[in-house]
């Protein structure tokens, strides 16, 4: 892990590739918030990813009330309801183990699903999506893009690969 990089794996809306670059992440659940984590603990994170999401796991969830997260309250996300749960308290267990994560902890002890929205895509109430894959992005300070280190498809983009 090069100085100053911190991981977020998110679920995102539409499939992403390992490699892949973005300025802004786009449209995705976080499932754990930004962390940084020496690299020789990284494989714990890649096997748990790995342990979860190699069946043929998939998660339909619905768009439900608007709501504004975020420090001031001002970003707006529309919430999602029909989330297992089980998967991302889980992992988030895991980061927390790995003492990576920031005091301020946005998913404390409770899992809160939303999705930001985003210029180009907002999620409307009572949307339904299909959590198309579970992205690691790596992000080093002080750089203007979001990197694509991993990523495990979920339900019917498994079946494309």
């Amino acid at each position: 892990m090069a100085t100053g990089e911190r991981l977020l794996v998110a679920a995102t809306l539409e499939p992403v590739l390992e490699g892949q670059e973005f300025e802004l992440i786009p449209s995705h659940m976080t499932v754990i918030g930004w962390l940084a984590i020496q690299a020789s603990q990284q494989h714990r994170l890649y096997s748990a990813l790995d342990r979860i999401f190699s069946d043929d796991y998939y998660q339909d969830v619905v768009g439900a009330k608007k709501d504004y997260f975020g420090p001031n309250e001002d970003v707006p996300v529309r919430t999602l309801r029909n989330v297992e749960k089980a998967p991302w308290v889980g992992l988030h267990a895991l980061a927390k183990s790995l003492r990576g994560l920031p005091e301020n902890d946005q998913f404390k002890d409770v899992f809160s699903p939303h999705v930001s929205d985003m210029p180009k895509r907002t999620v409307k109430r009572g949307e339904h999506l299909s959590l198309s894959t579970v992205a690691v992005f790596s992000h080093i300070q002080g750089e203007l893009f979001n990197r694509v280190e991993e990523v495990y498809p979920l339900g019917s983009q498994r079946q494309a690969q």
